[in-house]
Parts: structure tokens; sequence; C-alpha cells
């Protein structure tokens, strides 16, 4: 395990080198569920650099946290959003959200995953009246699931999130007031 260096707002990093490392730990995680052409059209879509740098250009409504050590290797990071889109159930009130919370395999356990959460929550928190923090989680991955419970989200219901491969079941979690 290498030592941390640094979490930070991103403005400027090599949106490359963040897309290929969030291709590679989503591969890690689910990769299985996709065919090899299948996996790289999802990611064409979705873990592309530019689709990281509209994500950055969205200064007011949206932050991404990167995590790297002291040669500068990206070893994690956390995109969030102060606007959801997760078919959330909630009637009173928007919703922010966790879109995306990476670590590389060699840092799960390290607490480099909560730092990039908190850093996040507190960005989240600190908009004027602060609307509900939401994420959706793959409900088979169980480890994740434990994660967020320990930071105080709570499953408020159970949605289907269609793929190129696979229609995967995901859970929503809702953390009102986090304490990280």
């Amino acid at each position: 395990m290498v030592t941390i260096q640094r979490v930070v707002r991103c403005d400027a990093v090599d949106l490359q080198r963040l897309a290929q490392f969030g291709r590679e730990q989503y591969a890690a995680t689910f990769g299985h569920l996709y065919s090899a052409e299948q996996l790289r059209q999802f990611f064409d879509d979705w873990y592309t650099a530019e689709l990281f740098a509209r994500w950055i250009d969205r200064r007011e409504a949206a932050a991404l946290f990167v995590a790297t050590d002291a040669d500068g290797a990206i070893c994690g990071y956390c995109l969030c959003s102060r606007e959801t889109d997760l078919p959330v159930p909630t009637t009173e009130e928007s919703g922010s959200e966790i879109k995306r919370l990476y670590v590389a395999a060699a840092q799960r356990g390290s607490g480099l995953a909560a730092r990039l959460l908190g850093a996040a929550v507190d960005w989240l928190r600190d908009a004027p009246l602060p609307p509900p923090i939401f994420l959706g989680v793959y409900a088979k991955n169980e480890p994740a699931a434990r994660f967020y419970e320990k930071h105080g989200f709570r499953e408020v219901g159970r949605y289907p999130f269609p793929t190129i491969a696979v229609e995967m079941r995901l859970m929503a979690l809702r953390c009102p007031s986090p304490r990280l």
C-alpha cells in the first residue's frame, strides 16, 4: 500500500489517466458481466476524458475529488453532484448524489474511500439548504453496501439499471445528514 499524499477537488488532472483508472476499477468489479465488446462500448459511453471534463466544468453543480500518491499516480476518485437522477422515493425534497467512488485495490481498507467520501459529503453539505445525499450501489456488491451503511447511508429502495450487457439491480441509499 502506498502513502496517499493528497485528496483534492480536481480542476486539472490528466483526464485521460483518470478515465483509464475509472475503466480499470469498473472492469475489476463488473467486467465479468460484459463481453469484451460490450465493455469497450460501455467505457466509450461512460468513462471518457471528455465526460470527466464536462463534470469538472459544472463547478457549482458537481465536484470531482481525486486521490494521488507521492508520484502523482491516481489511487482513487469520487464524483458527486448537487442533483440526482436516481429514482429515489422522495416527494418533498430534491437530492444530491454520490455518482462514483473508486479506490485502487491496493488501497482498499486503508481509509482512502472514507476520505474521498468525506470530501464529497462535505462539499455537498456546503450548499445552501443541502438536500439529502443519495447513491446507487450494485445490490450484489455487499462490501460496498456495508461501507456506505457504516457511513450512515440506509437503503430506501431498489431499481433496475439496464446496461448493454445485463440489467443490474441497484440499491438506492440515502443519508439525510451524514456524519463522516
